[in-house]
């Protein structure tokens, strides 16, 4: 079915430069012949005025296609400092950019048809220009006029120098330089000549002229998908509302996800409002750098810490266990790392029981649980039991010692025969249950005290008590294959240098690294940047990370309910600071307590910010692809690097809307182009369309497809550092990411530079030779 529309066509041959080229010279003519022929100068000027004025806007529009033809080719990139990204309080600069509307669809459309490649491709000398430089560099062409061509067309700008040496030589260009010309005349004159050649060099700068034709940038993917849309581009933002509801980037490895987190987080860093923790479970050095050099130029130096599982000496402490709203808590956090399917879910059951019968005991000794006292009891519950039996009954049986002892220590029996008329004692053993088979007296004799007292005290019976002595009255063997399973992640855990952080000793005085928690990480608005290290270690990686977000998600609902100033005078219930939780390979800290803190923690400030290289590692991560949809579905801004798999592409396609593509029709399509002066109104949509001065063909068109605006061929055809997102679930936008210049005084260390930095603030250095 036909149709009539305007289309742009872009995509054709330049016919404006040839329109101005024909009006320059009649305008000339008619200055010229004008008064020989009898006619007046005010009608020869106007006439000539208006022919030129007419040239310089055809020849305007003529640039413009031109320019747009060449876009879709190359793209010239860009650079900021952070210190001139232009964000706001209310705001996120993501890049330069425009909205992807049925124009840009259409564009794409038109420049994937075969026979209009011919307007944008590289022309065939820019192919040979690529291969002669490739000769060049690995030695196979040594013709010096080869070597000079190389030399000049892999320039990215060209001067008048350059000029002068591709068409006169290397030997004439030496002859006309300064050394040769200071060799002519006298030293006096020398000073004249070096301000010469620094004229010289100012000009040639300021005359340089870009090349359109040099080499391309190593990005790969095609520029069609950015170049249909740069004539309008301009800085693109998210408002923190539209990241309120989180922000989920996707991208194969080595395109751009890095430099993403570095654009975002020096933001969140700048604003200085709120604190901002980065997962990263490979640890990238430049991305700590990065954060680093951001915190120390905005003077947040102080609350920046690193928590290291690959470098513990530069390292802050954290006990993922130690914080909790119930004491069930604990023991979710851990047993979350085991195995929940067929007969692990059993094993699991079961030490989830003795993790809680634990962590109850040390909160009820005033010790907060970490994974070394864990596992050291969990291993061995008797001298856990013996502890707490003695603290109960010191504070409740003043003299219970003295009962402990005659029980584990019986008196002599006395026996019924006599010798020679005295009585006969024997030695008494203490009567151990057989529910006790293998434990100690001591243990036995505190454990009978401890009955006797709760069965004429019964309304004091202690559940701690119970459900220890219940464990206690396991076989040894039957419990040690119970927590068969949860010892080995316990070890990992607990062993080594990684002990002192993730299970830091509160009372060593000695050790200066700071404890941090997510409440003081809150409170403070601080910066952390978490390395886990899953390249060593992925267990202990994913097991460290998966707790973190449950502590966080423990945190957040007690912000929710109380406020960040919870327990401080003075404090407000709706006091709440914002969290930026930036989360790279963000399947790798798969969690069962992602859903509730994408879901339920925006009210305690918590802003999600994940990084993924597919759906399919989501979807693994996770387990399956149901609950992989369920974590998904709670991001309402959804970005997309090139990515490898056509499954995480449709992701994104599913989310946009869909239009006609149109096409000519054949049947109507003719040669030839007719000049407007004045134009018949200007289609919004279409810059070229039938305006004044205008260029314009009239056909027939039809539609030739009914598709998404973007397809997945476009997404996995991007180039490196471009992006299409759709932004709260409702504009989408093409993205291209700048690379960040370093602000002077603030440029990115190194990692040696951070390790000898952090030992020296933690006096590290000193311990180290210590041992």
């Amino acid at each position: 079915m036909a149709l009539e529309k305007t289309l742009e066509g872009n995509l054709r041959p330049l016919y404006e430069f040839r329109t101005a080229a024909l009006h320059l010279p009649i305008a000339a003519t008619s200055l010229f012949i004008g008064p020989y022929i009898g006619l007046p100068d005010i009608i020869s000027f106007g006439f000539a005025g208006t022919l030129t004025a007419l040239a310089y806007v055809t020849y305007k529009q003529g640039c413009k296609i031109r320019d747009y033809q060449r876009s879709l080719t190359v793209i010239e990139p860009f650079f900021v400092k952070t210190t001139t990204i232009p964000f706001s309080k209310k705001a996120t600069w993501l890049g330069k950019g425009f909205e992807v509307t049925h124009r840009e669809a259409q564009r794409v459309w038109d420049a994937g048809k075969p026979h209009l490649k011919e307007y944008y491709e590289l022309p065939q000398h820019v192919l040979d220009d690529r291969e002669n430089e490739m000769r060049v560099e690995t030695g196979v062409e040594t013709n010096p006029k080869a070597i000079r061509r190389a030399n000049f067309t892999k320039k990215r700008v060209h001067t008048p120098s350059d000029y002068l040496e591709w068409y006169v030589g290397k030997h004439a260009l030496d002859m006309l330089s300064v050394h040769h010309l200071k060799k002519l005349v006298p030293k006096i004159a020398h000073g004249a000549i070096d301000r010469f050649d620094s004229g010289l060099s100012a000009i040639n700068k300021s005359l340089g002229q870009k090349n359109h034709y040099a080499p391309l940038p190593p990005v790969g993917g095609s520029s069609i998908y950015h170049g249909v849309g740069v004539d309008k581009e301009t800085d693109q933002m998210i408002t923190h509302d539209e990241r309120l509801g989180n922000f989920m980037c996707f991208g194969q490895s080595r395109v751009g996800k890095t430099r993403v987190i570095e654009v975002l987080i020096s933001q969140d860093i700048a604003r200085g409002d709120s604190s901002v923790v980065c997962l990263d479970p490979k640890g990238d050095a430049e991305l700590l750098a990065r954060m680093w050099v951001e915190a120390k130029r905005n003077n947040r130096e102080d609350n920046f810490y690193i928590f290291a599982l690959g470098f513990t000496d530069i390292s802050a402490r954290y006990n993922a266990i130690g914080t909790f709203s119930r004491i069930t808590a604990v023991a979710t956090r851990i047993s979350n790392n085991m195995a929940a399917s067929g007969d692990g879910a059993v094993f699991k059951d079961f030490a989830f029981r003795f993790m809680t019968i634990v962590a109850q005991a040390l909160v009820f000794l005033g010790e907060t649980p970490t994974f070394g006292s864990m596992k050291r009891y969990i291993e061995d519950l008797e001298p856990l039991y013996i502890r707490y039996a003695k603290k109960f009954l010191s504070e409740h049986v003043p003299d219970y010692e003295a009962r402990v002892k005659e029980i584990s220590n019986p008196p002599p029996k006395k026996l019924k025969t006599k010798v020679k008329g005295a009585d006969q004692y024997a030695d008494q053993k203490m009567a151990i249950p057989a529910y006790f088979k293998g434990r100690s007296r001591e243990m036995v004799a505190l454990d009978t005290v401890l009955q006797e007292f709760f069965y004429v005290n019964p309304h004091l019976q202690s559940e701690v008590s119970e459900s220890l002595r219940s464990a206690l009255k396991n076989d040894i063997s039957y419990y040690g294959k119970i927590t068969a399973s949860l010892i080995p992640l316990l070890t990992k855990l607990s062993t080594g240098s990684i002990k002192e952080i993730i299970s830091p000793d509160t009372n060593n005085i000695n050790d200066e690294r700071p404890i941090i928690s997510w409440k003081k990480i809150i409170q403070n608005n601080s910066i952390v940047w978490c390395g886990l290290d899953a390249m060593t270690d992925s267990t202990v990686a994913s097991s460290v990370g998966a707790m973190f977000f449950s502590d966080l998600v423990n945190t957040a609902g007690d912000i929710y309910k109380h406020g960040i100033d919870k327990g401080l005078h003075n404090s407000k219930r709706e006091t709440k600071n914002e969290i930026w939780l930036y989360c790279d390979e963000f399947q790798s800290l798969a969690s069962p307590d992602i859903v509730p803190l994408l879901n339920r923690a925006a009210g305690a400030g918590v802003r999600v910010q994940a990084f993924s290289q597919a759906l399919s590692d989501i979807e693994e991560g996770f387990g399956d692809a149901a609950t992989a949809g369920v974590v998904l579905g709670n991001f309402n801004s959804v970005m997309m690097l090139r990515v490898k798999g056509e499954d995480t592409a449709q992701f994104l396609v599913d989310q946009v809307t869909k239009c006609d593509l149109l096409g000519i029709d054949a049947a109507t399509a003719t040669n030839g182009n007719t000049d407007s002066l004045f134009g018949e109104g200007e289609d919004e949509e279409n810059e070229s369309g039938t305006g004044w001065f205008s260029t314009r063909m009239q056909v027939k068109v039809m539609v030739e497809a009914h598709e998404p605006i973007i397809s997945t061929s476009n997404i996995m055809g991007l180039p490196r550092g471009q992006a299409y997102a759709v932004l709260n679930g409702q504009r989408l936008v093409k993205l291209r990411f700048p690379l960040l210049d370093e602000v002077p005084g603030y440029e990115a260390p190194s990692m040696d530079y951070l390790i000898d930095l952090y030992r020296r603030k933690y006096k590290r250095d000193e311990r180290l030779q210590a041992r």
